[in-house]
This record gives C-alpha cells, sequence and structure tokens, in this order.
C-alpha cells in the first residue's frame, strides 16, 4: 500500500513540475515548518504578477512530507541542485553503535524503511535515517543519514548515482512500472476496502472531477 501512495505522489509531481516547464514557468523547493509543527517541503511556483518584469508572486503548488525512502527499488526522490528527480540518496555512514547517543529526542517517526529524527539538533525533525549492511565490521548494522546540503527537505542524489528529472523519459518510464492497477484496491468491493484505501479512492475521484470539469471549462472558452 505504501509503494502505491508513493506512486501517486510520483505522479501528481510530474504533472504539476512538467507543467511549469512546459509554460515557462519558475519553480523553487523549500523547507518549511507548516502550522502542525511538521517539516514540510514546498514547491512553489514563481510568476511575474504585475507584467513589470521581475518575480513578484508565488503560488504553492505541491506539498511534500518528509519521506523515508526505501532503497529496496533502486531510486528515490532527490534533488540535484534546483532539480527534483529520481536517483539513490547521498548518505553519511553512521556505526550502528554510535546510533543511541546521536539521537537525542524522544520523538521519533519511523517505518520498516527507516527513521525520521532530530539528528543535528537543530530542534526539527527532518534528518533521515535508513538500515544498512554492517560495513564497519562491529556486528551491528550501520545507518546512513541522508544528506540535504541544500536544507529543502528532499535528500541530495549521490555523484555516482544516474538522475532522472521529473517530467524526463526515464522519470516517467520508472513510475510507470508500478500502476495503482496493479494492486487489489482496484480489484476488490469497496466494501472490502480498508480506511487508507478509501482515502485513496476518494483523491482518485476527486482528481477524476476536476479533470473532466477542466475540459468542459476549456470547450466553453473555445
Amino acid at each position: 500500500m505504501e509503494e502505491i501512495i508513493i506512486t501517486i505522489i510520483l505522479q501528481a509531481l510530474e504533472t504539476a513540475i512538467s507543467k511549469a516547464i512546459e509554460e515557462g514557468i519558475n519553480y523553487i523547493i523549500r523547507k518549511v515548518v507548516d502550522a502542525a509543527g511538521n517539516v514540510v517541503t514546498e514547491i512553489v511556483y514563481q510568476f511575474d504578477s504585475d507584467g513589470g518584469g521581475s518575480i513578484d508572486g508565488e503560488q504553492v503548488i505541491y506539498t511534500l512530507d518528509t519521506l523515508i525512502p526505501s532503497l529496496d527499488n533502486g531510486y528515490c526522490l532527490c534533488n540535484k541542485g534546483n532539480e527534483i528527480g529520481l536517483g539513490f540518496p547521498q548518505f553519511k555512514l553512521v556505526d550502528g553503535s554510535q546510533i543511541t547517543d546521536l539521537i537525542d529526542t524522544d520523538i521519533v517517526t519511523g517505518n520498516d524503511n527507516g527513521f525520521i529524527v532530530d539528528l543535528d539538533n537543530d530542534g526539527q525533525n527532518d534528518d533521515v535515517l535508513v538500515p544498512l549492511p554492517d560495513f564497519t565490521g562491529d556486528g551491528l548494522p550501520d545507518w546512513g543519514w541522508l544528506v540535504d546540503d541544500n536544507d529543502d527537505g528532499l535528500p541530495d542524489v549521490s555523484p555516482t548515482s544516474p538522475f532522472y528529472p521529473v517530467g524526463s523519459e526515464g522519470y516517467h518510464e520508472i513510475i510507470s512500472r508500478v500502476t495503482v492497477e496493479d494492486y487489489t484496491i482496484m480489484n476488490k468491493p469497496i466494501s472490502e476496502y480498508t480506511v487508507t484505501e478509501g482515502i485513496l479512492l476518494i483523491f482518485l475521484i476527486v482528481g477524476a472531477f476536476k479533470l473532466v470539469g477542466k475540459a468542459f471549462r476549456r470547450k466553453r472558452v473555445v
């Protein structure tokens, strides 16, 4: 189920950012703390609202929660400079024997893929740890601390990893390998849906209505 959610996120990003690129709209990536105190990454359109020749307006087009990437698939959402895309994240090796000393917080978010904690003691839970094999040879699994040097909330892509920007042929090919139809959410009665599956279905239906509405509006304008 988690893979379905990630795939929907990647498809939504492709739609939003590809539209910006096609229309020549500038976009930036920035990390902010939302009203609930969560660290999120915003994708923001910047534009010249009054035609004066300078950027003086902006619109948030997508908001990403801090993600714990699964490294099983080989690629995850990263950034390279000012671009978002798919690649293998850069990380710092953390010795498994030191991990308890580094995590100086009672608030830890995690799942099977890793944890989100405050490793740099800046008061924000935005540092992502992913499990690794025992590279140090001390008998304990080591950890990878994802690098985010530009502090935009997304891991920096590894310099040795291929990188596929959002909207590129490679990006589209990777996310097209997994579709919602591959999973039972679309192949079982609604009465048997889990809560999460029901929410996803609502999102899909609302999105479909929006697309239809836009199509009809375009016809009336023509």
